[in-house]
């Protein structure tokens, strides 16, 4: 064995041990228990944007933000539905501009795109996506429709 595979494997070995300091190890991998498939890895915030992949069509994704955007009691401003993609706008009580777009994917899932503000609220986005989410798992809700 050559003097460096020997020095990497004792670095390795020590390293899954805990002897080197944080910053020469490998990063650690941990998962969460308790999520369910379609969760893990759905979402995601990055650059003050929260996106997120539904496993429904565009149409009922859309209705589902409105109706999520209504019951929050935002103020509604534009709103349009296209065959490739949608968005709607609305405003909060402090005149910050949420925007969500809907990016149809394939005929059954849509990445869904929810910025509040300029620079992002993530409690507020996660809220949104929460009810919209919850609008499109209720008990009542109309089954998805199937696009040819």
């Amino acid at each position: 064995m050559t003097p460096l595979r020997r020095f990497v494997s004792i670095a390795a070995i020590a390293g899954l041990c805990g002897v080197l300091p944080a910053s020469c190890t490998a990063p650690i991998v941990v998962v969460t228990a308790g999520t369910s498939v379609l969760q893990a890895g759905s979402s995601a915030y990055i650059n003050g944007q929260l996106e997120s992949a539904i496993p429904k069509p565009i149409a009922v994704v859309f209705d589902a933000a409105d109706a999520s955007l209504r019951q929050l009691q935002f103020t509604m401003g534009q709103q349009a539905l296209g065959e490739f993609n949608a968005y709607l706008y609305a405003l909060e009580t402090q005149r910050r501009r949420i925007s969500i777009t809907i990016e149809k994917k394939s005929p059954a899932v849509c990445k869904v795109n929810i910025r509040v503000g300029v620079f992002g609220d993530q409690a507020i986005s996660r809220l949104i996506l929460a009810t919209l989410q919850s609008k499109l798992n209720a008990p009542g809700a109309p089954p998805p429709e199937e696009e040819n």
